[in-house]
């Protein structure tokens, strides 16, 4: 960092333990500086100039702006070339596909995506293997012209007129903007959002791929370089995988694990025996600690949300933690020279350590052990009366507000069933509830559940519906993920308390509604309300025949999957990214499937109308 007076200063400022992510932080900054560098140089080497901020859409000219004074004719790169003194570039990374030998990029319209992990397949007629691309990070360029005249281009006569209009607005004021100016306008606004959401992405990622290189740095150099692991490992390791024993065998579990264990033969379960053959009894604790933390990392990094760690695992942690910072500290000079200074730290630590310990253990023992019986007496009373439809006694008005229900709220209820009655034990139901207290978390007061018979009921507040019913829907379906065994079903939003006996029914009938015996996801009764318009529809069958038929064929023709795609890019709201996560392939794998299903059925799931049939048709499946 020397010279770099700006670097110095933030290093000097932060925090003991923020230095390192700090110093990372600085570092990766540094190398996508000299990264640009080198990409930029070409540039200027032939005359253009490099902009150091985005370019404002809207305000600066972009290519795709411009027209040629000569004869109207679009600009292109090649224009740009011939006086570069009139343009600047703006450079950032963009994700372009390339060929795997050659390192040429390739179009992705010319791969057959469907290809993808299916080494064996053929490709479509015309197009190639997915297998023989690969995705890379390359800076790209856009062009913007600082004078129009000398470059002999002009503005498109569409943009021409519509900043004419957009300046007339602002001189004669509001009402003046026509048509064109207004979709100038929204296009700049939306092109500025779309900038402005990249920008923070790229933010986040900086912040985590920094986070990332310290943690594991840690990891491998400290912690998993010891020849004795810290005390406390041996019941972390069997608590973390007593409590998910498949954590070791998930898909890159076991990627980082030459990475944190320092070798590089391509086989890990050979190079680990390798090392255990020569370890000792405490070393090869050690070994046992880095695949746990290399499983742990992996899913840190891809899927942390996914994983429930139990009170043991977690009070555990606490304190291998406790004395992973202990080892750092007595081996700091101050702690050296000064033992009695070690003692007071050392009591500091270990006192935090029993105070997070014991306030969580307290907390997972009075759930479990019941202590406020009375009042889960209270709550299925109140319970009751809800469902019962009898919410407006004045001992009601008194238990709602006891259990923070607002009386005039919007309500929905989840409902949670067996999916076979006679094996709803009390150990069963109560595993079912502590899941429903796990996964359902509402951001509003109000929030009430307990068994009932053999279901367990949630009364859950959706005070702002519209925003917060998308969370709720990701809760449920976690929920219904954790619970195969149970059935859940979801109400419409309610407003009032009185309406809750209402939504309970709702939720009764979007468990028995036609999909709810098939399906994994939670069951909402508004999706159920399509199933029985669909049943009614007497164009049900024509919809299975245009729509549904054709992918079967196909599908079995080329054991290819263009119906799995339909349905997992309709549960995903429509969203390239969220079906390619869903379904583990690249979005442009799932943007070569919908184009299929386009040319199949003659239905366009980009355009609303078709979409909806699309969607309808799903439900008109036997």
């Amino acid at each position: 960092m020397e010279g770099d007076t700006e670097a110095v200063e933030k290093l000097m400022t932060a925090g003991r333990y923020q230095f390192r992510y700090i110093a990372q932080r600085l570092l990766d900054d540094r190398a996508e500086k000299a990264e640009h560098a080198a990409a930029a140089q070409p540039y200027l080497d032939k005359g253009y100039t490099i902009l150091a901020e985005e370019p404002q859409y809207g305000t600066d000219v972009l290519l795709a702006d411009l027209v040629t004074v000569d004869d109207g004719s679009e600009v292109t790169t090649a224009h740009t070339e011939t006086d570069p003194a009139r343009w600047a570039v703006w450079l950032s990374k963009d994700e372009r596909y390339v060929d795997t030998e050659s390192g040429e990029e390739v179009d992705g319209e010319e791969v057959d995506w469907s290809t993808e992990n299916h080494p064996d397949a053929t490709p479509y007629e015309g197009h190639r293997h997915a297998n023989t691309v690969q995705a890379r990070q390359v800076w790209t360029p856009e062009y913007v012209c600082l004078d129009l005249d000398g470059a002999g281009v002009v503005l498109s006569p569409v943009l021409a007129a519509a900043r004419t209009a957009t300046a007339r607005t602002a001189t004669e004021g509001e009402g003046t903007e026509d048509d064109a100016a207004a979709a100038l306008r929204m296009e700049a606004e939306s092109k500025e959002r779309q900038r402005k959401e990249r920008r923070q992405v790229r933010e986040l990622n900086k912040q985590a791929a920094a986070a990332t290189t310290v943690r594991r740095d840690f990891l491998r150099t400290t912690l998993l370089a010891r020849k004795t692991a810290p005390k406390g490992t041996a019941t972390f390791i069997a608590a973390t995988l007593a409590a998910d024993s498949g954590l070791l065998s998930e898909y890159n579990a076991s990627t980082l694990v030459p990475e944190l264990l320092g070798f590089t033969d391509f086989n890990i379960g050979s190079a680990v025996l390798t090392l255990l053959d020569t370890a000792t009894d405490n070393r090869a604790q050690v070994i046992t600690l880095a695949l746990v933390a290399a499983a742990l990392e992996a899913r840190l990094v891809n899927d942390a949300w996914r994983s429930g760690v139990p009170v043991q695992a977690l009070l555990h942690a606490y304190r291998l933690w406790g004395h992973t910072v202990w080892e750092q500290v007595r081996q700091a000079p101050q702690i050296r020279n000064n033992p009695e200074l070690g003692l007071v730290v050392a009591g500091k630590i270990m006192r935090h350590v029993d105070l997070v310990s014991t306030a969580v253990a307290q907390a997972y023992l009075e759930e479990a052990s019941g202590v406020i019986r009375d009042r889960e007496v209270v709550r299925r009373d109140l319970l009751e009366a809800l469902i019962s439809g009898n919410p407006s006694s004045e001992r009601i008005d008194r238990l709602s507000q006891y259990f923070a229900l607002p009386m005039t709220a919007r309500y929905t209820v989840v409902l949670e069933r067996s999916r076979q009655l006679s094996r709803s034990s009390p150990e069963s139901l109560r595993k079912v509830l502590e899941a429903v207290r796990d996964h359902l978390h509402p951001t509003e007061t109000g929030f009430l559940t307990g068994v009932r018979d053999e279901e367990v009921v949630t009364i859950y507040p959706l005070h702002q519906a519209a925003s917060q019913q998308e969370t709720l829907r990701a809760q449920a379906n976690a929920l219904a993920a954790e619970l195969p065994q149970c059935v859940i079903g979801v109400s419409r939003t309610h407003t009032g308390l009185e309406s809750v006996s209402a939504a309970y029914r709702e939720a009764q009938d979007a468990i028995t509604s036609t999909q709810a015996t098939t399906d994994k996801g939670a069951h909402f009764y508004a999706d159920a309300m399509l199933d029985h318009i669909v049943d009614s529809s007497p164009f049900k069958n024509v919809l299975y025949e245009e729509v549904i038929e054709p992918l079967e064929q196909y599908d079995r023709d080329h054991r290819a999957d263009l119906l799995e795609t339909l349905q997992a890019y309709c549960a995903a709201g429509f969203n390239l990214s969220g079906t390619a996560k869903a379904l583990i392939v690249q979005p442009n794998t799932v943007r070569y499937r919908l184009k299929r299903i386009h040319e199949l059925t003659g239905q366009d799931p980009f355009v609303p109308n078709n979409l909806i049939l699309l969607a309808l048709a799903l439900r008109a499946a036997p």
